[in-house]
Order: structure tokens, then sequence, then C-alpha cells
């Protein structure tokens, strides 16, 4: 081959030869970045914040001076306050709420005011024995006819005791066998401070102790017969008229219950309950007070008790916005993870709100996106809140995904 065709070959040679290589390494770059540019973006793992929470100003109940007083919260199972006397005392006519209780658990009124009893000798005999013991009564001629909440209303209303033994013969035969179910429910329900050996409290034996009378009192609420009967100041007895309530602070200061009661051995006592407006919502307050001087003393203490357990107590709010999460992406993006909307809890007394955080780890996401929530909590209210994110935590783009293939 002449020396000038051979260099035209050579050349020829050389050009197809880089083109290939141009070929091969253009390939391999566009493999590289389709590889680099479809792998997945690593996910980010939120950092806990400790976020400031409110706490509540320090309560200072007045609990009565003499005997046995406290109070608390329905729906709380611990009293928020408890003093004096820490053994069971006598509740006197305190028994009836009690009694109450066990007659419409055995006897409960489903419509209407419930059966009917024509009254016997045997009623009409617990009526002079309540007169002849000085109890608190009401008439009860033999061949009346009552109805079951008629007999409720005497008992719980004008504390009457003859009315107390009619029901628990009524529901349950006889006294002795009231006596039992009685105990049977006083069990069932937890109460172990409490005996019950008779249905009207005239016997001192009848004790009870202020945590066991606060669930009482809050079990008494949450039956309508109860709690309807407990917040009458009269009631309209057949054949006999009206009979008014033993419970003067009815419409004072909130009261709507429960039942007072007087024995010698006992002093004045009050079972009471009231509501409450603290900040947007009501609470609903059971209280007692026993072994009072009078029932003079008993009110005022009880007023004294109520109003500084109602101080107590405030409305805290954990604002929207406020932060418990933190994201930072490895391609820079960062965001907050903060509550969707302000939460208001109830606190009594130096209660410090609580919270308890859960959150998802996240790729990209929206500002205000939901990524997780934080149930804030005190020893009175919970709040489950939605956690969104302060910003966006953006896609970075083709260009960090090329330049970070590790990721």
């Amino acid at each position: 081959m002449p020396r000038h065709a051979r260099e035209v070959y050579m050349r020829r040679r050389i050009a197809v030869g880089l083109v290939g290589l141009l070929g091969v390494g253009a390939i391999g770059l566009g493999g590289y970045s389709a590889v680099a540019l479809g792998l997945p973006l690593p996910e980010t793992a939120p950092a806990a914040v400790a976020a400031a929470l409110p706490s509540g100003a320090e309560a200072a109940p007045q609990p009565a001076p003499f005997g046995s007083s406290g109070i608390g919260m329905v729906g709380r199972s611990e009293p928020l306050v408890v003093a004096g006397d820490a053994a069971p005392r006598p509740i006197a006519s305190i028994t009836k709420v009690v009694t109450a209780l066990v007659v419409l658990d055995r006897m409960p009124i489903a419509e209407g005011d419930g059966p009917t009893r024509e009254l016997t000798a045997q009623d009409e005999a617990y009526y002079q024995d309540a007169i002849a013991n000085a109890e608190s009564r009401a008439p009860a001629p033999e061949g009346s006819v009552i109805t079951e909440r008629d007999a409720l209303e005497a008992m719980l209303v004008s504390s009457s005791s003859n009315h107390a033994r009619t029901l628990a013969d009524w529901a349950f035969g006889s006294q002795e066998a009231f006596v039992a179910a009685a105990a049977e429910w006083l069990a069932a329900n937890g109460l172990t401070g409490t005996t019950v050996v008779e249905p009207s409290g005239a016997d001192p034996r009848n004790t009870s102790t202020i945590p066991d009378l606060i669930r009482i009192g809050a079990l008494a609420l949450a039956d309508p017969i109860t709690a309807g009967v407990v917040a009458q100041t009269t009631a309209d007895l057949p054949d006999v008229g009206e009979l008014t309530s033993t419970n003067a602070l009815l419409g004072v200061d909130g009261i709507d219950g429960i039942k007072t009661g007087t024995l010698d051995e006992a002093g004045a006592c009050l079972l009471f309950s009231a509501d409450a407006v603290v900040g947007s919502r009501t609470v609903t307050l059971v209280g007692a007070v026993l072994g009072g001087p009078d029932h003079d003393a008993v009110d005022a203490s009880v007023r004294a008790l109520l109003a500084s357990a109602v101080a107590g107590f405030q409305e805290l709010t954990v604002p929207a916005g406020t932060a418990f999460g933190d994201y930072r992406t490895t391609w820079g993006d960062r965001a907050a993870a903060v509550t969707a909307a302000d939460a208001a809890l109830l606190v009594w007394g130096a209660e410090t709100v609580t919270a308890d955080v859960a959150l998802d780890p996240v790729t990209t996401a929206a500002s205000g996106a939901e990524v997780g929530r934080v149930v804030l909590a005190t020893a009175h209210d919970t709040a489950t809140v939605p956690l969104v994110l302060s910003a966006a935590l953006d896609d970075p783009g083709a260009g960090w995904r090329w330049t970070h293939p590790e990721r």
C-alpha cells in the first residue's frame, strides 16, 4: 500500500476508535445518571425538642377546722384535698345515699317513677319508731300507695329514716338482707373504708372515710335518679304533702346536692356536690365535711372548702406552633414539628403539663404536612394534638442526587 494511502487508513482507524470510546463513555455516564437520579432519597429521622410546658400556681385549700373533710373532682381517681381524721367516722344520714344506690341496683327505675307499694302496718310502725327515737321521718299511713321515687324523695330530700327502712324491706325483703346486699355493693365498688349496718344512719356503726364518701357522691351523681332527687329542694309525698330538703346549701355557690347527716356520735355532716366553671369547661366537685359542731359551722366550712378548691383550678394553654421535633435533611432543608392547634388543659395547683410525642421519619413533605402527634396530659385532662411541619422539606433536585450517589 502506498504511503499516502496507509496514512489515510490509519487516520480513519483512529477516528473510529475515538468515536467508539466517546460512545462507551456516554453510555456509561447515562447509566450512572439514571442510577443516581433513580435512587430513593434517605429518610430524615426527627430529633426530639424539649418544649417549655406551662405549670399551674400552688393551690391554697381550706379544709374544715374540725372532724374530717375533703373534696375531689368527678373523673379523677384521687381527692384534691383530704384533711383531719383519716379513720372511718360515723356518717349519720349520709348512709341514706348508700341505701338509695343499693336499692336502685336491685330495683332500678326503668320508666316513670318506678313500681308502687301499698304501705303496710310495718311501714307505719317504722314511722312510729322514728318518732319515738327522735329520728328524721315522714308520715307513712297504712294503705297509702307510693312509688319507688316517692320513697327515695322522702328519704333523700327530707331524710326520712322510716322510708329508708321501707325501701330496704321493699327491695330485699328484710333489713338483714339489705345489710348483706349493702356489704356486697360496697365491696364491688371498692369502698373498703365504709361500713353499713342498717339503712337509715341512726346507728353510729355506719361509718366511712372522706375518700370513700367522695366516691359515693360521684356514684350518686352518675345515677340519673339519685342525681335528680338530691338536687330537689322540696318533694310532694302522696297523702302527706310537701317535704322540704334538709340541705340548706342547695342553690348556693353552685351546690346541687347531696345529703346531710346529724347524730350525737357523728356531729353535723354534709356530703355535697357542685358544678364550677373553669376557663372553657365545667368541673363537677364532690366533697364531705364530717364531725361539725352544728350545721351552720359545717355549711360555712363547705363554702370555704369549695371556694378554695375552685380557685385552685386553672386552664393552661399550649399554643399552636409549639415545637416538639426537629427535622434536618442531609441536603440541608430544615423544619420543626409543631402543634397544629392550641390545646387547653385543666390543672389543679402546681401541676405541670407533660408530653408524650410520636413522630414519623420523613423524606420530602409540604409545609403543614402532618408528621406525628403529641399527647398533652395533666392529672385531670388530656389533649391529643397533631404535629405538622413548619416548613417544606423539598426534593433536593437532580444536581444533588447526581453528586450524592452514596445516599
